[in-house]
């Protein structure tokens, strides 16, 4: 019989009461889908149960996914240049304003109403608005690629990470990683003014950062290139 493979890519945790929360990973394994799994923290190590799944339309290739305030979560999907939404009882439907968001990354508003779009080729962010009509929409031009999203816990920044090559200029030639630099951006959800906290050349067994997320007085760095994850103390 063919093997199962499980192949996890984006990841989002979704806290519940107590002890208990809601994890969702975007899967490319024997199957191309948003696998669901009830986390219990008071173990340990914590213990997953899967309880669900929502396998993609033939047409999706997904990579980051958040849970949704109302049920359900958004995903986006680098080869449709959209990002889409998840509910039992409606199923798949492409979520309005995000049509050429060039997606990669996706975070959410504490509140649930605005969606951020990390658009890697384009090196941009785009923020759209969920449940309005017409959509507001705003973008703002990183000067790098954002590969992915954080909200920090209190909600009060988004850090972007991504990579260009040394001289600040996007990748030419994916061939030569060392040329590639590590970024992060420190966003404000609110009037999306954005500064950059962190620029590194390439290193040995670190090249390219592709997420960022503070923990404690630290930022802690992962890459797609690298056999480790990097961290550096926190600006203020």
């Amino acid at each position: 019989s063919e093997q199962e493979v499980f192949r996890g890519h984006g990841l989002y945790l979704k806290p519940g009461d107590g002890a208990i929360h809601t994890l969702y990973v975007v899967h490319h394994g024997t199957r191309e889908s948003i696998e669901v799994f009830e986390v219990d923290a008071d173990a340990t190590p914590p213990d997953l149960t899967w309880v669900g799944c929502a396998p993609a339309l033939s047409t999706l290739s997904l990579n980051s996914v958040v849970a949704l305030p109302d049920g359900g979560f958004a995903t986006t999907s680098g080869p449709t240049d959209d990002v889409w939404s998840w509910q039992t009882a409606t199923g798949w439907t492409r979520i309005p304003g995000s049509e050429g968001s060039a997606p990669n990354g996706l975070e959410i508003s504490r509140d649930g109403r605005w969606l951020y779009i990390a658009g890697w080729t384009q090196e941009k962010l785009t923020r759209i608005s969920l449940g309005e009509t017409p959509v507001q929409t705003e973008v703002i031009d990183l000067g790098f690629r954002p590969d992915n999203v954080r909200m920090s816990l209190d909600g009060s920044v988004i850090y972007a990470a991504g990579h260009t090559d040394k001289d600040g200029r996007s990748i030419a030639d994916p061939r030569e990683p060392l040329r590639e630099t590590t970024n992060v951006a420190a966003i404000d959800p609110e009037t999306l003014e954005f500064r950059r906290i962190f620029e590194h050349p390439a290193m040995d067994g670190f090249v390219a950062s592709t997420t960022a997320m503070r923990i404690g007085d630290e930022m802690w760095l992962g890459s797609y290139r690298g056999d480790r994850i990097a961290y550096f103390p926190a600006p203020e």
